[in-house]
């Protein structure tokens, strides 16, 4: 090959390599939410890649209700986003059942029919407490349960529960939800009613989903 030649052919692939366009990751929604227990070709469908090369994702764990952060690649190309695991598929109809500390239930008969809705927020629910003419925290139409990285929480309130003499102050804890056959569900949650001068008095509650 004479020199000249040569010179050209390499200018042409140095010209060819230096001007191939770069990857880019784009989402066509900004709020990315999908319900707990989804997958990631539920959250692949809103990111593509400018090559039309195809987007793989981690970093999220779909049974975590609550805001993670994914990891989207496309070749040598990355970006991150951040992705709400939803609590909707916890809203339903449940029979509640209330629990003394020695496992006694307290709801008489088996147990009260009660409505779950979903919350203001996309990892909240609105737990129903008026059943009839019952309502199990005097004061109190509903209990807001919010979920972070799976885990759940309830604030705390001054108040009574109708089964207990106490008027005082009732914390939670071990707010509780499962895949229950198929289906993500409420399972539960413990609490203490708090007075000073008495003694702590200690609850739970077992949610079944109708």
């Amino acid at each position: 090959m004479k020199k000249g030649l040569f010179v050209l052919v390499a200018a042409a692939a140095f010209i060819f390599t230096g001007c191939k366009e770069d990857v880019t990751i784009s989402f066509s929604n900004d709020n990315i939410i999908v319900p707990v227990g989804s997958n990631e070709s539920d959250v692949l469908k809103y990111a593509s890649a400018s090559d039309g090369s195809t987007v793989t994702m981690s970093g999220v764990d779909f049974t975590q209700i609550g805001e993670q952060t994914g990891t989207f690649k496309a070749g040598e190309a990355s970006a991150t986003k951040t992705v709400k695991v939803s609590a909707e598929p916890l809203a339903g109809r449940y029979k509640i059942h209330v629990l003394s500390s020695e496992g006694q239930e307290l709801t008489s008969g088996d147990g009260w029919i009660v409505n779950v809705t979903e919350g203001s927020t996309f990892n909240q629910v609105e737990l129903g407490l008026v059943v009839g003419d019952y309502q199990i925290f005097e004061g109190k139409n509903s209990l807001t349960l919010t979920f972070n990285n799976g885990k759940g929480s309830i604030e705390s309130f001054s108040g009574k529960l109708m089964f207990s003499s106490i008027d005082g102050t009732y914390t939670f804890s071990n707010v509780k939800y499962a895949n229950v056959n198929g289906t993500y569900s409420l399972t539960g949650f413990d609490f203490v009613g708090i007075k000073q001068g008495y003694n702590d008095a200690e609850f739970s509650i077992a949610l079944e989903r109708k």
